[in-house]
């Protein structure tokens, strides 16, 4: 498709290194303008005025930017090289480089225009920076292991699904708050061993899958004004934690906070049912509820 697109303002070829997979789909605005251009930073693959792709001096993929993109099908951004198995396999991958070639060097992923993101895509890459201001759902196992992802504005998510955001923001020594205004239910695991989350923003909230924020062990509060769910092993080893609130919570599964030592302030005014091995202060309150 690109050996026939030329850059201006002297008709060059679009070069080789500028030839990525996902521009072969039908993405382009009708009667684009695309051309390659390059500075003293880098190099950049162009349509009509935007810069879609960007590569610095190396020829490395940098930055992302697709405008106009709606929707993202199942693995269409596939960057998967193998499941690793144990997460200490996969944290001995990661130290080793071994990620997605293609996109390993991406520190910046600009969608302004998707709304639906389906599964298996954009997992194992470098992204420090992710902005799809208006996507409303995200599929099972996107963005899953990206331990470099420490920013990210997705204010219009209502629904994550299974092991999004798992395994993102490993750097501890820059703890991060993260801004989901309109998320409503999150699947399993979702950012599970998400170490450097200090807090999270979650206002609407109902539902929290299966070991939703596992491993967090930086994460200090939790407020949850909408939630009434919260299943098995959703707080596990949050050592961190000191204060929990959700007093439209009804039910907890399994472990639910198991191995929060920390946690010193539980309010569930509405609490009537919990499972096993859970902590201590979830029985104190159960129990404080059903003596009213």
């Amino acid at each position: 498709m690109m050996e026939k697109l030329f850059s201006k303002p002297n008709d060059n070829p679009i070069p080789d290194y500028m030839h990525y997979g996902f521009l072969d789909h039908n993405i382009y605005p009708m009667n684009a303008k695309i051309w390659y251009d390059s500075d003293e930073n880098g190099s950049y693959f162009c349509v009509n005025d935007d810069r879609w792709l960007t590569f610095d001096k190396d020829k490395k993929l940098t930055k992302i930017y697709l405008p106009g993109l709606s929707y993202i099908p199942r693995k269409t951004f596939n960057t998967d090289v193998g499941n690793p198995g144990t997460f200490e396999k996969f944290v001995a991958a990661y130290e080793a480089g071994a990620f997605a070639k293609t996109l390993e060097y991406v520190e910046e992923l600009n969608l302004p225009d998707v709304i639906r993101i389906e599964e298996n895509n954009f997992g194992r890459i470098g992204i420090k920076t992710l902005k799809i201001p208006k996507c409303e759902y995200i599929g099972v196992g996107s963005f899953r292991q990206v331990p470099s992802l420490m920013d990210i504005d997705a204010t219009s998510l209502v629904w994550c699904d299974d092991n999004v955001f798992t395994e993102v923001c490993f750097d501890f020594e820059h703890p991060v708050t993260f801004d989901f205004p309109n998320l409503t239910v999150t699947g399993r695991w979702c950012f599970n061993n998400a170490f450097a989350i200090r807090g999270v923003n979650v206002p609407h909230v109902r539902v929290l899958g299966c070991g939703a924020f596992g491993c967090c062990r930086l994460l200090k509060e939790f407020n949850g004004p909408e939630l009434r769910e919260v299943h098995n092993y959703a707080f596990q080893d949050c050592t961190g934690m000191t204060k929990f609130s959700a007093n439209k919570m009804h039910t907890v599964g399994n472990g639910v906070f198991k191995n929060a030592n920390n946690l010193k302030e539980l309010e569930a005014e509405n609490l009537g049912r919990a499972g096993a091995n859970c902590h201590p202060l979830v029985y104190d309150v159960l129990l404080q509820n059903k003596m009213k």
